[in-house]
């Protein structure tokens, strides 16, 4: 065992190794670290091309640093910031320390020996890399070699090695960026919309932040809608066609001419849904006046509702109105006292409507089907009433006769959503007209026969 009087007599030999064995601590992770993905260590190349200042004069002990400007503490003393010359010095050993703000403090010990003149290497700094990824979990790879760690992690990277950087994780494309310099000095780096690197310059961290992205598709009703990220106007791609998306949940804007701006919020994760489908709505004017008379004075018509087939949306609102609809094909129904009746279809990106509604009167005599021939009617008559070109049925279809016997014409009614009216009739001859917007009219002379029941089909086209 060493005695203390033997370590006493030879301090000098003793403080001699500590400091060796410090420094080859040192220097072996600097060089560890800077050797992930590198075979050479030529520091001195590195350095060089840094034209960081070289030891001049006279000097007891040369001090540099990159990047330079580090404050100098010698036994907890401070002497100024690199580089630095001291000549003034006693012998032994010292406790030399770097501190310069947003990089990793240095501690060595430093022996001077009498007579030395002594000029150390310049001091590399570190960063301490935080590595994150969304979704988490990610493996990390530098300069092509996979490191062991997973995202997010903490590592100590010198400033002076660039560095390639991949996170990787099953079913998602990787994340690359290539010659990452710790050395910039930017608070943010422009990297798309994949990468956000944040670099503090109080404490010694760097903050590289990797997205993992994610194809998908966002269909919109109707289609051709541009895909913006919510706080600008920077594209994102198209509805409708395949996009890439950042991984985590971010807002997106909806944006298509003649249409209400709709923002959306989606959540990409590595096992989410690849296609999303949303409606966009429109605003639509509607008015409505008498047919043939002038489209000055708007007769108040009541909309009732709008159906699209498989949806009716219900409204109470009285015409001028805006409506707000979806971005599909609609039938608008539309009600006045002394007026028929009246439906027209728009289109899917219509955003206005003017609609002319008929006069009771100019079709139907004021004075009611009698009675007693409703009671004594004899024969059912249907009438199914349908799309020329989709062979869909058609609702509200005004169906009115003219009855020979009797040399008048009436309003029988109109038809369902199933394009149906059926009723009872008088057995004679007869001529009904079928009317409805959007369509031509269309005529048929029918008879109904004694102890028969009729049905009468028809077929509309479109104006």
């Amino acid at each position: 065992m060493v005695s203390m009087k033997w370590l006493k007599k030879h301090r000098a030999v003793w403080i001699t190794v500590v400091a060796a064995i410090l420094l080859s601590t040192l220097l072996y992770v600097i060089l560890s670290l800077s050797n992930i993905g590198n075979d050479s260590t030529d520091w001195d190349s590195r350095l060089e091309s840094l034209n960081i200042a070289k030891p001049e004069g006279s000097f007891r002990l040369w001090v540099n640093s990159c990047p330079e400007g580090a404050e100098v503490l010698l036994d907890d003393s401070t002497h100024g910031t690199t580089p630095l010359a001291l000549d003034t010095l006693q012998s032994g050993a010292y406790s030399l320390s770097l501190r310069l703000p947003g990089f990793v403090d240095i501690d060595t010990v430093v022996l001077l020996s009498p007579d030395a003149h002594l000029a150390l290497p310049p001091f590399v700094f570190e960063k301490k890399l935080i590595l994150e990824s969304v979704p988490a979990g990610a493996e990390i790879s530098i300069n092509g070699r996979a490191i062991g760690l997973q995202t997010p992690t903490e590592l100590d990277w010198p400033v002076i090695d660039t560095f390639n950087l991949e996170y990787s994780m099953a079913e998602l494309e990787p994340v690359r960026i290539s010659a990452v310099d710790l050395l910039v000095g930017t608070e943010i780096v422009p990297l798309g919309d994949f990468w956000v690197i944040v670099e503090d310059t109080v404490f010694p961290e760097c903050r590289l932040l990797g997205y993992f992205t994610r194809q998908v598709t966002i269909n919109t009703i109707p289609t051709g809608a541009e895909i913006l990220s919510a706080d600008g106007d920077s594209a994102v791609g198209l509805s409708g066609l395949p996009i890439n998306l950042r991984c985590g949940e971010r807002a997106y804007r909806l944006r298509k001419p003649g249409f209400n701006e709709q923002q959306i919020r989606l959540d990409i994760t590595a096992d989410s849904e690849t296609s999303y489908r949303f409606e966009l709505t429109r605003n639509l004017q509607v008015s409505a006046y008498a047919l043939g008379g002038s489209q000055v004075v708007d007769i108040g018509a009541s909309i009732t509702k709008a159906d699209r087939g498989v949806r009716v949306a219900f409204f109470d609102e009285v015409t001028p109105a805006v409506l707000t609809l979806p971005g599909t094909e609609h039938r608008v129904y539309l009600e006045a006292e002394g007026y028929v009746d009246t439906s027209v279809i728009i289109s899917a990106e219509q955003t206005s409507l003017t609609v002319s509604m008929r006069r009771i009167i100019e079709f139907v005599e004021e004075q009611p089907v009698p009675t007693d021939e409703i009671r004594h009617a004899k024969e059912r008559v249907e009438f199914y009433v349908y799309d020329k070109k989709s062979k869909q049925p058609l609702a509200a279809v005004e169906v009115i006769a003219r009855i020979f016997s009797e040399d008048r014409t009436v309003l029988l009614g109109v038809t369902d959503s199933s394009g149906l009216l059926a009723l009872d009739l008088s057995p004679g001859k007869y001529e009904f007209r079928f009317l409805t917007g959007g369509y031509k009219s269309y005529k048929e002379k029918y008879r109904v026969k004694m102890g028969e029941t009729g049905r009468l089909e028809v077929s509309m086209k479109r104006r």
